[in-house]
């Protein structure tokens, strides 16, 4: 066979390598934003639409599919930031930050509950829980700057914590699981908490 249509061949194998592992990932992955948070292999296969066997030659352990889960949720928090806006009226930032925020928090809920489900969650996944906490708080900090800054210097930091333990995902949870909330209604929630705490600092300054 002449070396340019054996490399073709090669090239085709490859190709469709990488187009199979990353339908296994995006079906795990959709299966259990859907709310699934163990779907069995045959699950798995099924939705990916492929063989059982092709899981186990891409994926060692399920560990191994489990970081490589983790990893494509990071990519695609990466890939599309939230919008949220930095600048007017406090009313206007908190409305457009409660409703971006509860909307993540709702699609994550499953996730959260699948790595909640695992004995020992892999560090690919305990790190894109690092980057998530990470990015959030971030997100926090530059919705409400004006009124972070506006509090004394020692209290900024424990003011951002208050508020990115409100609009986290375990308060999320509590709201929709513990307390039987709709998500409408924790996201009601979620914006009062946040309006108190930063209604607080506003009156400090007055």
């Amino acid at each position: 066979m002449p070396p340019a249509r054996e490399s073709r061949r090669v090239d085709g194998r490859r190709l469709r390598a990488v187009r199979t592992r990353a339908s296994i990932v995006t079906a795990l992955y959709e299966l259990v934003r859907d709310g699934d948070p163990a779907p069995t292999a045959a699950k798995i296969a099924a939705r990916a639409g492929v063989a059982l066997r092709s899981i186990g030659q891409h994926f060692p352990s399920r560990e191994a599919l489990l970081t490589a889960v983790a990893e494509h949720h990071s990519a695609r928090v990466a890939k599309s930031p939230p919008d949220l806006p930095t600048g007017g009226p406090l009313a206007a930032r908190l409305t457009a930050f409660v409703r971006i925020r509860a909307d993540e928090l709702e699609r994550t809920m499953p996730l959260r509950r699948a790595i909640a489900a695992m004995r020992s969650p892999p560090e690919a996944v305990r790190a894109a829980e690092r980057q998530d906490r990470d990015r959030r708080r971030a997100e926090l900090a530059a919705a409400f700057a004006a009124e972070v800054d506006a509090a004394p210097a020692s209290d900024r930091a424990r003011l951002l914590d208050r508020l990115y333990v409100v609009a986290s995902g375990p308060t999320w949870d509590t709201m929709r699981s513990h307390l039987g909330l709709p998500a409408r209604a924790a996201a009601s929630q979620l914006r009062l908490l946040l309006d108190a705490l930063l209604e607080a600092v506003s009156s400090r300054g007055r």
